[in-house]
């Protein structure tokens, strides 16, 4: 599987993570409303190619990999309707998005996760982000003013957080 690029099983049965997380070349892995497809997400770390993981609607739990912050291609993740739990991943006194500063990562979505805690204010660090999506999830405090310097923000959504 070293040469498998793009993986879309949207609304298929999804066999296990067994099967697509030793494919070093995988850009593109879509997995959206497999059938009830659940537990944690593993680790990932191995996929230095990624650039979109999607995993909209399915019955993922745990909390959000840490493993995602070493993707330095990653570009869209996308975890909606999901049941993930606990704040998101925090590495050196702030969160994951730190250790993505000035990468790719157009848009987060992040809604109705569960997550706990405050907005990080190093989101801003992610310079080409466009989208964020944090709504319904129980987050307290207030938007960070960091965010205003996103050049290219057009939506910051976290209504009912």
């Amino acid at each position: 599987m070293n040469s498998l690029q793009e993986v879309y099983l949207d609304k298929n049965p999804f066999p296990s993570w067994e099967s697509v997380k030793e494919a070093k070349s995988l850009k593109n892995l879509s997995l959206i409303n497999c059938n009830a497809f659940s537990n944690p997400i593993p680790d990932l770390s191995r996929l230095q190619s990624l650039r979109l993981f999607n995993v909209i609607e399915n019955q993922l739990t745990g909390v959000v990999p840490p493993s995602f912050t070493g993707l330095t291609s990653l570009a869209v993740v996308n975890l909606t309707n999901n049941c993930f739990q606990g704040p998101t991943p925090l590495f050196e006194n702030s969160l994951a998005w730190d250790t993505c500063s000035g990468s790719n990562v157009t848009l987060i979505n992040l809604g109705r996760e569960e997550l706990t805690g405050t907005i990080s204010p190093s989101l801003a660090k992610l310079t080409s982000l466009e989208t964020i999506f944090l709504s319904n999830n129980q987050l307290t405090g207030s938007i960070p003013t960091e965010l205003t310097t996103l050049p290219r923000l057009r939506t910051l959504e976290v209504q009912i957080s």
